[in-house]
């Protein structure tokens, strides 16, 4: 079985987008002269869900070795008997679709986003033992507009079918064409999947032939990969061919609601029609072909069909505990594998399966801090502690109250929630609950130096109100009127920064404030400064969209520099993964700033002391040690998208979308300086490194 599908509609709209980026004037540049080193160089580990970023998609099993399940994001997984799983991390820059196994070498195929290009093209890697993995696509690869729908080891080469109508074939997985062959039969095809015979290779797909049109449901035939033939006798009904499994000659296609075989060269026939159900997904057990299939509406029957030859088949019967989600099958000796959305199902015999997990973890984080000791991070309804990022403890909260937020300062750890709750951890670690007077519930808290300042806004469009507490259960109201609109409030080492309606306002203690570059104008006066407006276009004074970062900390600075992330202004409003590119802006004084594009919006900054760390849509992380030269961490692997960070100076965790990825340990390094328009010093950058950095253009 292969999975062979990916999104079109954000292929178009990457392909757009990079268009778009390459000819704008600020689009992301690579530094002429050298990449810059990443501060910190570990390599990141997933963490939750334990067993995949994102979606499975294909699965294999090798003698001697075991079974390997590859997925979205660049996921692997790897059990040696399918009970005990493993998540391995590729850090690959998109998505595996497809896995097969021969001449003692998985080769996994799919989709790579590029962090310098976002365009889908093929993504190939290898591996001998499922652990270690080793990308093959070259760069002349990522001329090619397809992503690699399958791939096949026929017995003497692997072969692969990109979504640009292509094959590609390697006699040994390790070394491929710089360019796929067209495969001849159809006028434009998309292949969904391929797989061997035994005598031939067979892809299905769909796109047009010449004097019919567009077609729904194409097959190819090939001999070897090179030479294709469009094989007239293959007909789905007008529906859509998903997946393909082949044996000694008979190969069975899912078409929807059918099941669609072939016997002999050029002899297809229709063995199951079920208008009350659709078929996920089939495969060669061994000794039969098994689907499975989930029922529309309020019908109900067996899910998984068994046939020995593909001509008779008839209801397994069980099925119990697979859920209709799981689309994908895999088998190997005396096992099925079920794999879906970050789930593994195994079953002897497909009547009843076993979820299989590692860890209890929860998916997902609303907040997250480092306190000078550990990790604390807050789900709706638990609290989570780690040392390094990688071992979790979880202390769940039974009281029915939804924790939103946590923050810490010189030792305290706040947890915020919903209608005033306030929870504080002692020495002891344990935790002292407090809830506040009804009418005060905190938009934000920030740690502001010696004590924590929290805005609240008491009506709906009214002025806001300040207050301030020492340990965090105790809170006294200011007595200042704060700047119009203030929000977005970080501190800085020496002093607060925020947003206000007149633009950007600081204060050496939330008492004081004063419109920031303004040389000490008064925090309500007309404030012209960069991104204190919205534009006509659509975008804030710094280039920004209307609709900026949601869900993280757009804001970060040092003692010296400030950075705010967010959403470049673009012509479609369509989000999903690759549609929209991401925006840094940079300044010092809060006058002069510098812009710094990115493939993928961010959702999220912070400084950790060391370093800038960012991290966005499509499971993008970036970092930079000064505001205007970023590295690359993570370079877009996956949908996933990310929006909550932490980070003690040498470990770092970066969570959302259901997914959290550590960081465990990183060097020491020297303090670095940095440079922008308005500095007068000029202090070298950091050491070169090899690639995947980007330099700021002047806004």
């Amino acid at each position: 079985m292969k999975r062979g599908v990916a999104p079109t509609l954000v292929l178009v709209m990457a392909i757009v987008l990079a268009r778009g980026v390459s000819s704008a004037s600020e689009a992301v540049q690579a530094e002429a002269s050298g990449a810059y080193q990443s501060v910190c160089s570990g390599a990141w580990e997933p963490v939750s869900p334990t067993l995949a970023t994102g979606e499975l998609t294909d699965a294999i099993y090798a003698s001697g070795i075991g079974y390997v399940v590859v997925g979205r994001g660049g996921a692997v997984v790897t059990s040696p008997d399918g009970v005990t799983w493993t998540p391995r991390w590729t850090g690959f820059p998109g998505d595996f679709l497809a896995v097969a196994w021969g001449n003692g070498l998985f080769v996994a195929v799919g989709s790579v986003i590029s962090a310098e290009e976002p365009t889908s093209s093929p993504l190939i890697a290898t591996s001998e033992d499922g652990i270690i993995w080793t990308r093959r696509d070259r760069p002349e690869h990522r001329q090619s507009f397809g992503w690699m729908a399958g791939v096949a080891w026929t017995g003497s080469a692997f072969v692969a079918v990109s979504t640009d109508k292509k094959a590609w074939v390697s006699a040994d997985g390790l070394n491929w064409p710089a360019d796929g062959t067209i495969m001849e039969g159809a006028a434009r095809f998309i292949p969904a999947d391929l797989a061997w015979d035994g005598m031939r290779l067979i892809t299905v797909g769909e796109g047009s032939i010449p004097r019919v049109g567009l077609v729904v449901g194409i097959a190819l035939a090939s001999p070897d990969g090179v030479h294709w033939q469009f094989d007239s006798s293959f007909s789905s009904g007008g529906r859509h061919v998903r997946r393909l499994a082949a044996h000694d000659g008979v190969t069975v296609v899912i078409a929807d609601d059918r099941l669609l075989i072939l016997t002999a060269p050029n002899r297809w026939h229709q063995a199951v029609a079920d208008a009350d159900s659709r078929f996920l997904d089939v495969v060669w057990t061994g000794s039969s072909f098994l689907v499975t299939r989930y029922f529309l509406g309020y019908v109900t029957g067996d899910p998984i069909l068994t046939s020995p030859d593909g001509v008779t088949w008839t209801p397994l019967g069980g099925g119990y505990g697979l859920p209709n989600a799981i689309a994908g099958l895999a088998a190997g000796p005396g096992l099925l594998l079920g794999f879906g959305t970050a789930a593994l199902f195994s079953s002897p015999d497909g009547r009843e399966w076993t979820e299989h997990t590692t860890t209890p973890l929860p998916q997902w984080v609303s907040d997250m801090t480092w306190t000078s000791r550990d990790f604390v991070a807050v789900t709706g309804d638990a609290i989570l502690t780690s040392v390094d990022g990688l071992a979790w403890q979880i202390r769940p909260f039974a009281d029915g109250s939804r924790l939103g937020s946590v923050v810490s300062g010189d030792g305290t750890v706040l947890v915020l929630g919903a209608e005033g709750k306030v929870l504080r951890r002692t020495v002891a670690d344990d935790w002292q609950e407090r809830t506040l007077a009804a009418s005060l519930e905190f938009d934000e808290v920030v740690w502001a130096g010696t004590r924590f300042l929290g805005i609240d806004h008491p009506t709906l469009g009214g002025p806001a109100a300040l207050f301030a507490s020492l340990e965090g259960l105790e809170w006294v109201r200011l007595a200042v009127v704060p700047p119009a609109g203030l929000g977005s409030l970080v501190w800085s080492g020496r002093q607060l920064i925020g947003r206000a309606d007149s633009g950007w306002v600081v204060s050496p203690d939330g008492e004081v404030w004063q419109q920031a570059g303004s040389g000490g104008r008064a925090a309500g006066a007309a404030g012209n400064e960069a991104g204190s407006r919205e534009t006509r276009d659509g975008t804030d004074g710094m280039g920004f969209a209307a609709s900026a970062a949601t869900g993280g900390k757009s804001l970060a600075a040092n003692s010296d520099t400030v950075v705010r992330v967010g959403r470049a202004s673009v012509t479609d409003d369509v989000i999903c993964c690759g549609c929209n590119s991401g925006l840094a802006a940079v300044s010092r004084d809060f006058v002069n700033w510098q812009s710094v594009h990115f493939p993928a919006v961010l959702e999220s900054v912070i400084w950790d002391g060391k370093r800038f760390l960012a991290a966005g849509q499509c499971g993008y992380v970036a970092s930079s040690p000064d505001g205007e030269h970023w590295s690359v961490e993570i370079s877009g692997s996956g949908s996933a998208d990310l929006n909550v960070i932490a980070s003690s100076g040498s470990a770092a965790v970066v969570t959302g979308d259901g997914s959290i990825v550590a960081q465990p340990a990183c060097p020491p390094v020297g303090t670095l300086r940095r440079h922008l328009s308005s500095d007068t010093s000029r202090i070298p950058p950091a050491s070169p490194s090899p690639a995947g950095t980007y330099r700021s253009g002047a806004q």
